[in-house]
C-alpha cells in the first residue's frame, strides 16, 4: 500500500506542477505578445510621422515599414483575442 500511495501522491503533484507550468508559460507568452504588438503600434506611429516629411523616394519603404507593422500588430492582437 505504501508504494502505491507514494506513487499517486507523486503523480497528483507531477500533474499539478504541469498545471501551474502550463499556466505560467501562457502568461509569459501573452506578455511577450503584448510588448511585440505595442512596439509595433509605436513603430506604426514612428513610420507615419517620418512619412509627413519624406522625400518621394523614401515614401515607398516607409510605407512597406508600416505596412508590415500594422500586419504584426493585428496579428499580435488577434493572438491576444
Amino acid at each position: 500500500m505504501g508504494k502505491q500511495d507514494d506513487r499517486r501522491k507523486f503523480f497528483k503533484c507531477e500533474r499539478i506542477s504541469r498545471s501551474r507550468g502550463e499556466q505560467i508559460m501562457t502568461k509569459l507568452k501573452d506578455r511577450m505578445v503584448q510588448l511585440i504588438q505595442q512596439d509595433a503600434a509605436e513603430k506604426m506611429g514612428a513610420f507615419a510621422a517620418e512619412m509627413i516629411h519624406a522625400a518621394p523616394e523614401e515614401k515607398e519603404q516607409i510605407l512597406a515599414g508600416l505596412e508590415f507593422e500594422r500586419w504584426l500588430e493585428q496579428t499580435c492582437r488577434e493572438c491576444l483575442d
